[in-house]
């Protein structure tokens, strides 16, 4: 219970004056249910002992209501004053008394006029919350494991029945809690809390930075490729340093470059067989927490091909999967072909040799001859299959050989990706006929030199304008670069 005060003298003389505490002949009742909005208490004038204090303490909000105990106060046969006193508690400030006769400050008075018998009262005192919350003590931002760019924030409550704000990289705040989830672009970013208490004050706001590293393969093999060799390029928006993990290694640096340009990768040297690279930038601590990654499988070995007579006639085959056939029949130029190949009549001699997946071409091909008096039974033409197997005899169909169609003509392959080639390799070549390069760009300046293969052009940067030219013989292609598009394959007629 607060301490008794005594009501200040010019208080009681006013109220004297105004004909609150003077008595009257009629006696008069009060019957007081008084009411607290917010933290604080209220107690009767000193000496009024049947008036019960009452109060309440935070945390409590401005509109948060208690109904103190009722009492009345029987004046017998003199008049009737009573007074009341309120008192702010923890981090409220009085505001006001509603329902009173006379009010001054805290103190509230109310009367029992003469001949009105009993009064009820309903005096409510009101308190306001001035204090503003503490800010949160900690706040910790991490990745939330969910993906680029999805990070997690979390803090501790200074104190209880608060409610909190978000706001990143300076926008408007918004509710949150902690646990509350952000997505962010790459960059630098900051997230701001603060907390709110029930009547609207707000704390300071706590802050926490994060950085969010991004890496592209620019240039790469396709995922699950196989290729005979394989060059990569990265970039970064802000990240300036790269960082490789070869076939589960450590990461170790492997490329530097300025945010937004390319990174030239060096690795170690790949030995055939599958692969699988994970690359991260990096900008002082921060680095990219989901790395870009590629599996791919280097096979530099050249198929072996094979020929075999069969029923429906001369079966081909490979040491390898998926490969494909070119034929030369009696010295023709090699072209595409299938199996089963057809037995034709007469003495004839079949050059086969196999292309795998990764463009290694059988330096050796297959040979093999014959001497038929007749052609056997035709078989249904078939389309060139990559294994190569034997076809049932039998069919109404007649398959011509590749021989005896207009030579193949030059052709490029090639697989070109941000300003170079992944894989580039010519079609076609007659046998025994040299192919001869030639490189021509627009500029001097980072002009390769004339290659004697064209593999040494694979994983080099090649500017718009750049022409390659493959020439065997009478036939020659070209291949131009052009900005923003492919190359332009021009074929020779």
């Amino acid at each position: 219970m607060p301490a008794k005060r005594r009501l200040p003298r010019a208080l009681v003389l006013a109220l004297i004056a105004g004909g609150v505490l003077a008595p009257t002949a009629s006696a008069g009742s009060v019957e007081a249910h008084p009411e607290i909005y917010g933290a604080g208490s209220i107690a009767g004038l000193p000496g009024m002992t049947q008036i019960i204090p009452c109060e309440q303490l935070p945390p409590a909000a401005d509109s948060t209501h208690k109904l103190c105990s009722s009492w009345t106060v029987d004046g017998g046969t003199n008049a009737l004053a009573v007074t009341l006193h309120a008192e702010a508690r923890g981090g409220f400030q009085f505001a006001g008394w509603d329902g009173c006769d006379n009010d001054l400050g805290a103190w509230c008075t109310i009367t029992a006029s003469s001949g009105a018998g009993t009064k009820v009262w309903r005096p409510k005192a009101r308190f306001i919350d001035i204090q503003h919350p503490a800010p949160i003590p900690d706040l910790a931002v991490r990745a939330a494991g969910s993906g680029q760019g999805a990070y997690e924030a979390t803090w501790s409550d200074p104190e209880s029945h608060l409610s909190y704000r978000c706001s990143v990289d300076g926008r408007p705040d918004h509710a949150c809690a902690s646990g509350q989830q952000f997505q962010f672009d790459e960059g630098n970013h900051t997230i701001s809390v603060h907390p709110v208490d029930p009547n609207g004050n707000a704390g300071a706001a706590r802050s926490a930075s994060v950085t969010v590293v991004d890496t592209a393969l620019t240039v790469a093999p396709d995922a699950g490729a196989t290729v005979r060799s394989a060059a990569f390029v990265a970039r970064s928006g802000i990240g300036t340093a790269f960082e490789c993990a070869l076939d589960g290694a450590p990461f170790a640096a492997c490329g530097q470059a300025n945010p937004g340009d390319d990174a030239d990768l060096t690795l170690p040297a790949l030995g055939d067989g599958q692969h699988t690279l994970r690359v991260r930038a990096r900008v002082g601590a921060s680095y990219d927490l989901f790395p870009a990654e590629r599996s791919f499988t280097i096979d530099t070995r050249a198929p072996e091909t094979t020929i075999r007579e069969g029923a429906g006639g001369l079966v081909l085959s490979s040491d390898e999967p998926l490969v494909r056939y070119a034929c030369s029949l009696d010295g023709a130029p090699f072209a595409d072909c299938g199996s089963p190949y057809p037995l034709l009549a007469g003495t004839h001699t079949l050059a086969v040799r196999a292309t795998d997946a990764a463009g290694n071409v059988d330096p050796t091909p297959a040979r093999h001859t014959w001497t038929a008096s007749e052609a056997p039974a035709p078989v249904p033409t078939r389309a060139p299959t990559p294994q190569g197997s034997a076809a049932p005899a039998g069919g109404a169909a007649t398959s011509t050989p590749p021989a005896a169609v207009k030579p193949a003509k030059l052709r490029f392959t090639y697989r070109y990706r941000g300003g170079r080639f992944t894989r580039l390799a010519v079609t076609g070549v007659p046998a025994g006929t040299k192919l001869e390069i030639t490189v021509k760009c627009s500029g001097r300046k980072g002009c390769p030199k004339t290659p004697s293969r064209l593999s040494e052009l694979v994983g080099k940067r090649l500017k718009p304008g750049t022409k390659i030219t493959a020439r065997a013989g009478a036939q020659k292609v070209t291949l131009k670069l052009r900005r923003g598009r492919g190359p332009i394959q021009t074929v020779a007629r």
